[in-house]
């Protein structure tokens, strides 16, 4: 409760929290009022602003780029990609943006089970691609953006179905705000955990 809102809520509800950049699931009798965090709730954004280049090159790298070198001017990034599509859709984005680069080697693996992939070399500015809060805020996403946002996500960690996109990661908090997104763009999404704990591998949000 606040000078502008009042939500009534069970003490059990779940709410999801944002807090220094983090998302956090909290029920409602353990919320703490503060000015610095912010109840993320369910609506449709307005606006028409787009998503750029450069932010779409971002989720590309979150998804498949490795950061290479930290400077203080630029980040050095590489991504290894067999598939062409992905080729070609980093090449146009890198292009759009006006960013250079350069093709190393064909990374060849001996293993039949594993594809050959391309080595793409280049720099961006300093900001840390692989959490999506770095680079996006939701209080300053239009409808457009969101669309946009989606359809980009679709290129990269994403598998497209008929009617649907399928979204895995193993970041909590970036699976989250994807889901935050689907749900201002007014699209239903389904959530579902996959424990691999016994096979000593990652948790999978999908």
């Amino acid at each position: 409760h606040n000078k502008t809102k009042s939500i009534n809520m069970t003490p059990n509800h779940v709410n999801l929290i944002e807090y220094n950049n983090n998302i956090n699931e909290v029920y409602a009798k353990d919320i703490k009022c503060s000015k610095n965090k912010k109840l993320l709730l369910s609506g449709v954004a307005s606006g028409y602003r787009d998503m750029t280049y450069l932010e779409r090159l971002y989720v590309a790298i979150n998804a498949d780029g490795c950061i290479i070198y930290k400077g203080k001017q630029h980040y050095r990034i590489r991504m290894s990609l067999s598939k062409k599509r992905k080729i070609d859709r980093l090449i146009y984005l890198l292009n759009n943006c006006g960013i250079d680069y350069k093709i190393g080697k064909e990374r060849v693996f001996e293993n039949k089970n594993w594809k050959n992939s391309t080595q793409i070399y280049f720099s961006i500015p300093c900001i840390n691609v692989k959490d999506f809060s770095s680079f996006i805020d939701l209080d300053k996403l239009s409808y457009k953006y969101c669309l946009d946002f989606i359809d980009e996500l679709s290129y990269w960690d994403s598998y497209k179905r008929k009617d649907c996109i399928e979204y895995d990661t193993t970041d909590k908090q970036n699976c989250d705000l994807v889901q935050a997104i689907i749900s201002m763009s007014n699209i239903s999404a389904t959530l579902t955990v996959i424990n691999r704990k016994n096979n000593k591998h990652k948790t999978i949000y999908r």
